[in-house]
């Protein structure tokens, strides 16, 4: 059942998912975990660096409640590379990744 609350970090979770501004060629969602900022951070000084023109990347963190809001958001902030899903964050390793992959593909069909 997805959380009922419409925004998380200050990021409403409707408007992050409206068209953007650019028009790129494609999106890539990197389904992730709160508390895995050290390997985001990783990622994006490594291969997110090598992008090809035209592709967008995107975390994508399913997470009420967030563990710990001050670092993620703060991430969120600095880096503006996160996607948040509107599912909560204790669901089980069965069904969670799905959940957030279907909700990442409803945003960037949106968004891009």
């Amino acid at each position: 059942m997805p959380f009922p609350s419409p925004t998380m970090c200050g990021v409403d979770l409707k408007q992050q998912c409206s068209p953007a501004a650019s028009s790129p060629v494609g999106a890539i969602g990197i389904l992730s975990h709160e508390p895995r900022g050290r390997m985001r951070d990783t990622l994006r000084v490594t291969w997110l660096r090598e992008l090809e023109p035209g592709l967008e990347a995107r975390f994508v963190i399913r997470g009420a409640p967030l563990t710990d809001a001050g670092a993620t958001c703060g991430e969120h902030e600095t880096h503006s590379d996160i996607v948040f899903v509107n599912a909560p964050s204790d669901l089980r390793r069965e069904n969670g990744p799905l959940l957030s992959f279907v909700l990442w593909l409803r945003c960037a069909m949106l968004a891009f």
